[in-house]
């Protein structure tokens, strides 16, 4: 049994909060090491009495698993979405993220008006990051409009890009404007075009 004085070892999340750890060094693997009280050891991955916590993940998983596992995300029973943030992590980490723009771009259809307490907004970064990302995104559009969908597109055209692959993101914006059925998402749309540009 743990008591309050021994140290333990855990494997977790790299954006698990490492407030109360004491910074000791990088390993070879480059993950950081950590010193922290045991108290901790509810967060996720294995934990036993040892003499430090390593932040990171125990076995890297494919890209493929990582991409499942965002494509059947759902907050919790509390609405949480930490879960969401700790899975797109391991996306980025296990490299090649451009390989889920398809299932990250579904967690915007799944939760149209929904910015997951500020998670939402971690997709949106990491996609504008992809390479080729832009037609996906439409295409999500068309099969269900998004608020931070159409803010990307928004995005898009503050940056000076009026079309993708021959489709006019303006026309887009107006589209759904006029047919989506939530009136949020056609509020969104109307409020960008309205913009000057």
């Amino acid at each position: 049994m743990l008591t309050t004085a021994m140290r333990v070892e855990c494997v977790i999340p790299l954006r698990a909060s490492a407030a109360e750890y004491r910074f000791a060094g990088t390993l070879g693997d480059g993950s950081n090491l950590f010193l922290g009280p045991h108290r901790d050891v509810s967060v996720s991955g294995y934990c036993r009495p040892r003499a430090a916590i390593r932040i990171g993940f125990p076995v890297p998983r494919k890209i493929t698993t990582i991409a499942r596992d965002i494509a059947k995300f759902a907050p919790d029973e509390d609405g949480g979405w930490r879960r969401l943030d700790v899975l797109l992590d391991e996306l980025w980490q296990a490299g090649a993220p451009e390989q889920a723009i398809l299932e990250m771009l579904s967690v915007f259809e799944r939760y149209p008006e929904e910015d997951g307490h500020g998670v939402m907004w971690s997709l949106v970064h990491g996609l504008e990051k992809l390479p080729n990302y832009e037609s996906a995104l439409l295409s999500s559009l068309a099969r269900q409009p998004s608020e931070l969908g159409i803010v990307m597109v928004g995005r898009m055209l503050n940056s000076g890009v009026t079309a993708v692959d021959g489709v006019s993101l303006l026309l887009t914006l107006q589209e759904i404007a006029g047919t989506a059925t939530s009136a949020h998402i056609k509020e969104t749309a109307r409020s960008l075009l309205s913009r000057p540009r």
